[in-house]
């Protein structure tokens, strides 16, 4: 009797797994739910456990909303740097050389403001310096 065909199908439909380098609250809130479920019933759970375990849940979610607020900020503090940067003349950072344009526009670009410099759009961290004169002097 043959088992090659059936052990080669298992083993072809495990899925790999990866493991999460980071747990979130929905995560933290499985472990605390599966620890209260598997309890052991004659013993009961410790209550100061549980209440330093929600204590650590609300100051997990506090760091990230204040995370998040963080991020905001420094969207918009980039976004008021790129619109003071409109009209001036910008030396930029390139893959293989230095690109020199007036800045045209700005632009949010999934999360990331960015610079419109000769019809191109540029990272707002790849300006290298910035020159406030005419172009006539500039060049």
């Amino acid at each position: 009797m043959k088992v090659y065909g059936v052990q080669a199908a298992t083993i072809a439909d495990e899925v790999e797994r990866t493991p999460k380098n980071q747990l979130g609250k929905n995560d933290f809130m499985q472990i605390l739910a599966a620890q209260i479920k598997y309890q052991n019933p004659l013993s009961g759970s410790d209550q100061t456990q549980n209440i330093a375990q929600l204590a650590q849940l609300s100051a997990l979610e506090q760091m990230q909303n204040l995370n998040n607020t963080l991020l905001k900020l420094l969207l918009y503090q980039n976004v008021q740097y790129g619109s003071q940067l409109v009209g001036k003349h910008v030396v930029l950072r390139g893959p293989d050389r230095l690109i020199q344009g007036q800045v045209q526009k700005v632009n949010i670009q999934d999360g990331y403001v960015r610079i419109l410099v000769n019809d191109v759009y540029y990272d707002l961290e790849q300006v290298a310096e910035i020159v406030n004169t005419e172009v006539n002097d500039w060049l």
